[in-house]
Parts: C-alpha cells; structure tokens; sequence
C-alpha cells in the first residue's frame, strides 16, 4: 500500500470514529470493509451496521453475520464478486467525495462537530524554516475548538480528502496553531489523530 493510502486511512478513521475500518480496496479484511462502506452498528460502534449492509448487498442480515463471526461459531466466506463489490466500496468510503460525505454525516449526525484537536506527528515544520528544520520528525497539535473551525476542516476533507485536511490546517496555522504557515510532507505522516479539545477525550 503507497504512504498516501495508508494516511487516507488514517484520516478516514480519525474523522469518523471507524478505527478498525479497511479503505485499502485489497478486499481482505472483510468486518473492516463493511464498517468503511456501511458504517458502525447502533448497538456496538467497533462492529459494522450488518442490517445496512444486508439491504444493499442483497443477502440477509445473518449471512454478513456470519461472514464476520467469531472464531468457536459459525463462519462462512462471501463469493469473491461480492468481496470485490465490497473492496471498491470501502475504497470509495475514502477516496470519494460522495463517500467521504455519507461518512461524515453518520459520524456527526448532521450536527456543527466541535470540541476537536487534530494531533499529527511526522514531517513537518513552519512555512520559513529551514529545510532540516521542516524534515524533522515531530507532533503538532491544532485546536479546532470553534464550531466553525471544526465544520470548515470537516467540510475540507469532505471536498478534498485527505489533502483538503492538511491544506486547511496549513492555511489556517495562525489561528489554529499560532505560527503564520505550517508545511506538512504528506509521504512522511506516521500519526494522525482527533481528540477533545487540547488533548482531552472527545
């Protein structure tokens, strides 16, 4: 997998909340697919919305049950098409801006997300440092504790992706980070992640 599929899988699963959801396309984690492409289940967020994906994919909702049981119960694999359905699916979960809009509305319900600081460790520094101060390997932390601020990033990866994410923190650096331009090295991002405001729990 290139390093810019890995981060959009990270971004994917900070935003959302879908920590264990597969955005690869290699259609071999099949409960990390359907939690991509069909979102949490109501009863438990770490497993996939089962019923959901039952209705589009045509089958019943115990067959995907079984699909990703237990080791000790039941357990049968779907036809590979319909692994391959489900590969294109959860890539698109991420890689479209369709899919990243689904995902975004199931995460926050509709509602104005807030209360939100974005973590990132990996290469990067200010606009005007100088090029081994920009290569080095560090965290950052920008507050997005503004309803508005919070929507605009949310809206910015919706359109854009992963790199809509990281253009807007760079060009909003002075307010969300105190420092006038922040650079990112998108191919050396090792952590991406989303607490509450200034590092607590969200």
């Amino acid at each position: 997998m290139s390093k810019r599929a890995e981060l959009r899988g990270k971004v994917f699963a900070a935003i959302t909340g879908r920590t264990r959801a597969d955005v690869s396309g290699r259609g071999g984690d099949i409960q990390g697919m359907l939690l991509a492409a069909f979102g949490p289940s109501p009863r438990d967020p770490a497993r996939p919305d089962t019923r959901a994906a039952a209705e589009h994919l045509e089958v019943s909702q115990r067959t995907v049950q079984r699909w990703i049981a237990s080791a000790g119960h039941q357990r049968t694999k779907p036809k590979p098409d319909t692994v391959g359905q489900l590969a294109k699916m959860a890539r698109q979960a991420a890689s479209t801006k369709a899919g990243r809009a689904r995902a975004a509305k199931q995460a926050f319900g509709g509602a104005a997300p807030t209360d939100m600081r974005v973590s990132v460790r990996g290469r990067q520094g200010p606009v005007t440092s100088s090029e081994s101060s920009i290569r080095s390997d560090r965290w950052s932390h920008f507050d997005l504790d503004d309803p508005e601020f919070a929507s605009a990033f949310i809206d910015a990866w919706v359109e854009r992706g992963e790199k809509g994410a990281f253009d807007y923190m760079s060009e909003n650096s002075d307010v969300l980070y105190a420092t006038d331009g922040w650079y990112f090295d998108l191919d050396k991002i090792e952590r991406f992640d989303i607490s509450g405001p200034y590092g607590s729990d969200r």
